[in-house]
């Protein structure tokens, strides 16, 4: 019985068989998925992959080491009695393939092991992220205590020099879509060509959102994965209220998928309520004081992008906005906020509203009665006196420059040449010559 499964985004045929006692890979398959095979303690060679298995409604979804066989075989990956034992697998009557295990079996499967319904399978191809691997790998840091939290934290690029990083970061750095643009090369793994850290986010807590109704995470897991967003509660049910904080967070991370991309930066702030506000504030890593009202918050906000803050910041959302304009045409220029305020200053960009905002946050004097062309043009007015003086800052940084390029080769000059006589030498100069000239022998001219 030849199954079509997938190792992340890649198909893969499994074989599903009792009799075989060690679940194994064919040594071509390795090579081909370019996986890396290791040898374990008995000195055989055995690797590890994230591996889904169909069922007749469902899928299971869990991390497998195999044994690498050279033995040439029908399938890609053989099944063993090991992984059948693991996730509670049962034949359908018909031999055809694997039942959908009961809610009993699915709430009592292992650390690693779970099972999914087929609405809440996830396609993965190149572009999509691969909420599966993410999933278990929370799953492993909250259950697994041999989970590897410093070879995680080397994956992903995660460093800290004021505190060590715990387990919670684990969470965080998943749940707040931490691996958008990053480069590393554990973030690329689970991101692929996702750039939005809005986008994982939301999909993640959707995610957890779907397995909580079907009670597939239990709540002490629940209650990890929450608080590493500082998601809280004391009333009870506690599982039925956190999954609903989950599910308001949702509501509040959708609208921002509209602000999440260099085009789109600036458009949807002016429609986005206090809680949605506070989160793009945060994925910006711009400071806020609660005391303010969401006017002066949305204006701190957009102060950041038009003053093209997303160039000195670390956060996703900013790398992922820069890193787009780079690999723009007009990236060559490095000059970011000037690209963003013609964004805004072109028809059709922003809302009147909006475009008030902008030229608020930039100290531009307009009144209220103006049309909308009026203020495109004051918008572009501030813009060309923004690039003529940033062409006279950097004339005079030229300048600056030059001058202490000069300088310097004048001190070096200066330390370099002969220096003058010393006191001593001079004082002991005349009576030398003396000597000198009274040792000679008189020559005499003669006419």
């Amino acid at each position: 019985m030849i199954l079509p499964g997938f190792t992340g985004s890649s198909h893969i045929s499994i074989s599903v068989e009792p009799d075989v006692s060690q679940s194994t890979i064919t040594l071509s398959s390795v090579y081909q998925l370019d996986l890396l095979p290791l040898f374990d303690r008995f000195g055989r060679y055995t690797c590890e992959i994230p591996l889904s298995v169909p069922t007749r409604n469902g899928s299971y979804t869990s991390k497998v080491s195999l044994e690498c066989s050279y033995v040439p075989r029908d399938a890609e990956v053989i099944l063993g009695s090991d992984w059948i034992s693991n996730s509670s697998a049962a034949f359908c009557d018909d031999g055809s393939g694997l039942e959908d295990p009961p809610m009993s079996v699915t709430l009592s499967l292992p650390v690693g092991h779970y099972w999914t319904p087929n609405d809440d399978v996830q396609t993965l191809d190149n572009d999509s992220t691969d909420i599966d691997t993410m999933l278990f790998q929370m799953n492993s840091c909250c259950n697994d205590p041999i989970f590897d939290a410093p070879a995680f934290f080397a994956a992903h690029g995660m460093e800290s020099d004021e505190v060590p990083l715990t387990r919670e970061d684990v969470l965080s750095h998943f749940l707040n879509g931490q691996c958008a643009s990053r480069k590393a090369p554990g973030c690329y793994e689970v991101a692929r060509a996702v750039t939005s850290p809005v986008k994982i986010s939301l999909m993640i807590t959707e995610a957890i959102v779907v397995r909580c109704g079907r009670k597939q995470i239990p709540l002490s897991d629940l209650r990890v994965y929450c608080s590493a967003i500082g998601v809280t509660t004391t009333k009870r049910p506690e599982h039925t209220f956190l999954s609903q904080k989950l599910k308001t967070r949702c509501n509040t991370l959708r609208p921002l998928l509209n602000c999440d991309g260099l085009e789109t930066t600036l458009s949807g702030i002016e429609n986005l309520g206090k809680h949605s506000l506070q989160h793009l504030s945060a994925q910006h890593e711009v400071k806020i004081d609660p005391e303010n009202d969401i006017d002066s918050a949305r204006t701190s906000v957009v102060d950041h992008i038009t003053s093209g803050g997303c160039q000195a910041s670390s956060s996703s959302l900013c790398i992922s906005i820069d890193n787009e304009y780079r690999e723009s045409d007009a990236g060559a220029n490095n000059d970011l906020e000037t690209y963003i305020l013609q964004l805004a200053a072109k028809k059709t960009k922003l809302t009147k509203k909006e475009l008030r905002r902008v030229l608020k946050s930039k100290g531009i004097e307009f009144d209220n009665s103006e049309g909308i062309g009026e203020l495109r043009r004051r918008l572009r007015s501030y813009i060309t006196a923004l690039r003529k003086g940033k062409q006279s800052q950097w004339s005079r940084t030229q300048r600056a420059e030059s001058e202490f390029e000069r300088r310097r080769h004048l001190n070096k000059i200066r330390e370099e040449w002969p220096q003058p006589a010393s006191m001593n030498l001079k004082e002991n100069c005349p009576p030398l010559q003396r000597a000198c000239a009274s040792s000679l022998v008189p020559v005499v001219l003669k006419a």
